[in-house]
């Protein structure tokens, strides 16, 4: 799950105001501190759109490489329902599978509030 975040963090790295970073290195910043003042904050937004994606599809990602061979987890007992007709096993895996995928964009996303308090939609300015 490295390139949904690797894209979308060097995409919102791209997309940082050239203005700001021309600002910081008037005032005698060096190359870390344009980072760390400027294009980590600005390219947050990205880094945890990524992390939304990735957290999402890591749990189907799982799920498929038990299919394809493990003796044991949830895709491995989805596999074993379904080919023996118990539908309604199935579909509660798959409810299952959507619940942690949704738990886990929800932490990330609980995470990004907590790390940038700032990016609140709503927040007084």
């Amino acid at each position: 799950m490295f390139f949904p975040i690797a894209v979308s963090l060097t995409d919102a790295l791209q997309k940082v105001d050239p203005k700001q970073i021309d600002l910081v290195k008037s005032l005698g910043a060096n190359v870390f501190q344009v980072y760390t003042l400027v294009k980590i904050p600005a390219g947050a937004t990205g880094l945890f759109s990524g992390l939304k994606v990735a957290a999402t599809y890591c749990v189907g990602g799982a799920i498929v490489g038990e299919w394809l061979s493990s003796s044991a987890g949830l895709g491995y007992y989805m596999l074993r329902v379904k080919n023996g007709y118990m539908l309604d096993k199935v579909f509660a895996c798959v409810l299952m599978v959507v619940f942690w995928s949704v738990l886990l964009n929800l932490g990330v996303s609980l995470l990004e509030k907590l790390c940038f308090p700032y990016l609140r939609k709503g927040a007084r300015k």
